[in-house]
């Protein structure tokens, strides 16, 4: 008889066991387009995922797509071109110019600004400051440290380049809405051809 009575919570453990299974097997489905649904991709990664399509400049194609002027200021002698990225330096190493294309491999430059602009977390201490502000319809994000008077602008061109203005802090002081007064958007045309 105990062995009857074993048997018989045996099949009843084993049946509920079932109906637990396919309780779970038939909402399984509703699971994963629910997951599928919040897993959507950041415009940071669907620009990323496109670029990772694209084939990167050449070093030419850099070098004559890099500008030759920032409002009064020449291009300094030395431009340097490294990978994909093509940095120089402005009247007398005053301002600094990188431009990185990121296009194949440097795809998560794109997604990494992208994201990280979106990314709501304000951050100021006494003497530095991230600053998120849309310039001439470009988001960008500063670096201003406050002490020193230096500031490094970043921002996405045309989803694609990833560019960093910077000034010498030893050679002349500007806050971030100075730097990109002396910065004339128009020079990084070149690069809307690609």
């Amino acid at each position: 008889m105990k062995n009857v009575i074993q048997s018989i919570l045996l099949l009843l453990f084993c049946v509920s066991c079932n109906s637990e299974a396919k309780k779970i097997l038939n909402e399984l489905p509703n699971e994963i387009e629910n997951i599928q649904e919040n897993n959507e991709l950041s415009e940071g990664q669907k620009v990323a995922t496109k670029l990772s399509e694209t084939t990167p400049l050449s070093e030419d194609a850099l070098r004559k797509a890099f500008p030759k002027q920032l409002k009064a200021l020449q291009v300094d002698e030395k431009i340097m071109v490294i990978g994909q990225q093509i940095m120089g330096n402005f009247g007398d190493k005053k301002i600094s110019l990188s431009i990185v294309d990121a296009a194949g491999d440097n795809n998560q430059l794109a997604q990494q600004i992208i994201d990280s602009y979106a990314f709501d977390k304000l951050q100021e201490t006494e003497n530095f400051k991230v600053i998120k502000q849309v310039r001439n319809g470009i988001e960008t994000i500063t670096d201003y440290y406050k002490t020193t008077v230096k500031s490094e602008i970043r921002f996405l061109y045309n989803n694609r380049f990833y560019v960093t203005l910077s000034n010498n802090e030893n050679r002349i002081k500007l806050n971030p809405d100075e730097l990109w007064d002396a910065f004339d958007i128009r020079v990084l045309e070149p690069l809307k051809e690609y």
